[in-house]
């Protein structure tokens, strides 16, 4: 488990919203507490859940003292609540995360590392999906999802150059 510290501004200011996601909540914070960058805020902002998510977020808040705040608020949809916490957010970098989902280990370094090296205000990568009924991570089916070819050869771009690739992703 990486080091928790308190003090001054976290590197990546990770927003979750959260709705009856009570049974993947434990995994999804254990995600992000378990990052090799320690340098991190969790903000959740509960929707209205109806189930325990509440008293779930409410153990990690108190577990993790500074490093993660829970605002709750009516149902007002996903959109609604990832603004709510952005004007919260103290890092230099947003991350969303849906509540069901997990982060490998090294997401935060690798993606800060990309970020600081090549100056980009935007990192994105790949993603798996977890296969519940298998136990297994599986990558999506070809046309599942649709991804630009941006091939920079690792490098930063610039959505003035494919404005319309970067849009579609």
């Amino acid at each position: 488990m990486s080091e928790i510290s308190t003090g001054g501004a976290p590197a990546v200011s990770v927003i979750i919203p959260v709705y009856n996601c009570a049974a993947y909540l434990p995994e999804c914070l254990d995600s992000v507490i378990a990052q090799t960058e320690s340098s991190w805020e969790i903000i959740c902002v509960d929707d209205g859940s109806t189930d325990d998510s509440v008293s779930v977020l409410r153990e990690y808040e108190c577990r993790l003292a500074g490093k993660m705040r829970v605002v709750e608020q009516e149902n007002a949809g996903c959109a609604c609540a990832r603004n709510r916490a952005i004007p919260l957010a103290r890092g230099s970098y947003l991350m969303f995360l849906d509540a069901d989902d997990f982060l490998e280990p090294r997401c935060f370094e690798l993606a800060l590392d990309a970020a600081r090296r090549t100056n980009a205000q935007i990192v994105v990568w790949d993603l798996w999906f977890y296969n519940n009924q298998r136990k297994r991570r599986q990558h999506p089916p070809l046309g599942i999802l649709h991804f630009a070819p941006f091939d920079f050869d690792g490098q930063a771009f610039s959505w003035k150059r494919s404005p319309d690739d970067f849009l579609m992703s």
